[in-house]
């Protein structure tokens, strides 16, 4: 998690909390194994070539791996709060191994694109977050708060 201090703005650069921005979620088309479309259309209760039909990727060929869908510009399955301006996964619990294994970071793209969207943050070249310091600790108390 990305820390600033009262003192600095000295952070960890390593990793950060998921703020749940979503980007990761509208920039790729998560590749899900046969096993794990299965598990999936089971724990959401779909029939199997309904969810085949209505949530994988029909330009796929695939038999034995599929893309979740996109709808609106986004994995079909990100809902999205215009509240909070945030996204939840709706089948977090089950989700892909693709999405399990994302791992948030200052240094991805995605991260920082979600940053200096809904924070108006950007990190520096040296990892450090750079924008309003009130921002910053609002931002620091968000991420406290999803724990």
């Amino acid at each position: 998690m990305l820390k600033v201090t009262d003192n600095s703005n000295e952070q960890e650069k390593s990793s950060i909390e998921c703020f749940r921005c979503g980007i990761c979620c509208s920039k790729y088309q998560v590749r899900m194994s046969l096993v794990e479309a299965k598990r999936i259309a089971a724990e959401l209760g779909i029939p199997w070539k309904e969810f085949i039909a209505n949530y994988t990727d029909q330009r796929w060929p695939g038999a034995e791996s599929f893309l979740l869908r996109h709808e609106h510009g986004a994995c079909i399955f990100l809902k999205h709060d215009k509240i909070e301006k945030m996204t939840g996964c709706l089948i977090y619990p089950f989700r892909p191994s693709s999405c399990q294994e994302w791992r948030p970071s200052p240094h991805r793209a995605e991260c920082q694109e979600g940053l200096h969207k809904y924070w108006g943050i950007k990190i520096s070249l040296d990892g450090k977050l750079k924008g309003n310091r009130t921002t910053i600790r609002r931002f620091q108390t968000f991420l406290k708060s999803l724990k």
